[in-house]
């Protein structure tokens, strides 16, 4: 491996030397020795890439096949809402060169998923949704920049659309109480365990679907969320009520989850969307989704005097962004936080009051 000059007759011209798959190969870099050395050291960055990650140049990569790569190296995120993502950034650059993306498609891709109707059937999606999608997808292109494979991430500018205040809809205890009430009623026992899990851990339906029985710890009193959606674990404790349901719960021996699905390891969340819709409805619900009970859990805490952050917390935010929008939930938030403010009084003035009071 090697720069090499040859002296012709139009004047000299550097070749790099070096092998690829076994092959020697002889390039020619141009007139510039300090050019030709930086493209040696590119074409050793590529076969190093190669061998190390199984990825081919950046003229031959496909996007599709770096994502592939991407989501094999970004294992610890297993998210249905992640995969989802992946596959759909895959179907809408199918057959694109990753170096070939540009900042004007993001953009479009943007617009795409903006008017594409959601599966609940609306007419376009909020800019809240479509933004966290492009949180998904700027990561992929800022590992790929970091292997050398593009010069820099199209994401980086990429436009937000704007986004609402963010939806606040939760439970009085007496309608909590009836929606479990019918839920215990019915046929269906998974659901009664899985809304009562909802309502007192604050657990996000997906992080519900995939305890194990490993995660219960009734010694401690505590469940163990492995995986989560921003992909740190968490524990939540467990009231009585919780506790007594999954003690009482009875384990599939040929499987370690709590739900386990008829086909799947996992418990599929086919026609649970419609049950839980059917018990809202016998409940006198309206206006409600299964993560508003999420909602409810956040909202009874701040309401009762939990403190912002320990319910940030519990929630599983990295910060109190998230769980600002409870804030005004919370009784004397604000004026609690001024009380700790000093009288801004001066010694010479304590003096002047104590002798006024004697």
């Amino acid at each position: 491996m090697a720069v090499c000059r040859y002296a012709g007759k139009k004047g000299a011209t550097y070749f790099i030397d070096y092998y690829r798959d076994g092959k020697r190969v002889r390039e020619a870099a141009g007139p510039n020795k300090k050019e030709a050395q930086e493209l040696l050291g590119k074409r050793l960055n590529e076969i190093r890439q190669e061998k190390l990650f199984g990825i081919k140049t950046r003229e031959e990569l496909l996007f599709e096949d770096f994502a592939d790569l991407y989501q094999n190296w970004a294992s610890h995120r297993r998210s249905s809402t992640f995969g989802y993502n992946l596959g759909m950034f895959k179907k809408h650059f199918a057959g694109k060169l990753l170096h070939e993306i540009g900042e004007k498609d993001i953009d479009d891709l943007i617009m795409v998923r903006r008017d594409t109707p959601t599966r609940r059937g609306n007419k376009k999606r909020s800019g809240d949704a479509v933004n966290r999608e492009m949180n998904d997808l700027s990561p992929i292109f800022t590992l790929a920049v970091r292997r050398g494979l593009i010069d820099k991430n199209p994401c980086t500018r990429h436009r937000r659309l704007p986004e609402s205040k963010g939806r606040l809809r939760f439970l009085a205890p007496e309608e909590a109480a009836a929606l479990l009430d019918v839920a215990r009623r019915s046929h269906s026992k998974d659901m009664h365990l899985i809304i009562l899990l909802a309502l007192e851990t604050g657990m996000r339906r997906g992080e519900i679907f995939n305890l194990q029985w490993g995660d219960i710890d009734h010694g401690r009193g505590q469940i163990w969320v492995r995986e989560s959606k921003n992909g740190d674990a968490r524990h939540i404790p467990m009231r009585p009520r919780v506790q007594e349901a999954l003690q009482r719960r009875p384990r599939k021996i040929d499987s370690n989850y709590l739900f386990p699905g008829r086909k799947e390891i996992t418990r599929a969340s086919t026609g649970m969307r419609d049950t839980f819709m059917d018990f809202l409805q016998r409940a006198g619900i309206k206006d409600f989704h299964f993560h508003d009970l999420r909602h409810t859990f956040a909202s009874h805490l701040v309401m009762n005097g939990v403190d912002l952050f320990t319910v940030a917390k519990l929630l599983g935010h990295r910060g109190t962004k998230m769980t600002m929008r409870y804030s005004h939930l919370s009784p004397g938030y604000l004026q609690e936080a001024v009380r700790q403010l000093p009288e801004w009084v001066s010694d010479g003035q304590k003096m002047d009051t104590k002798a006024g009071t004697a």
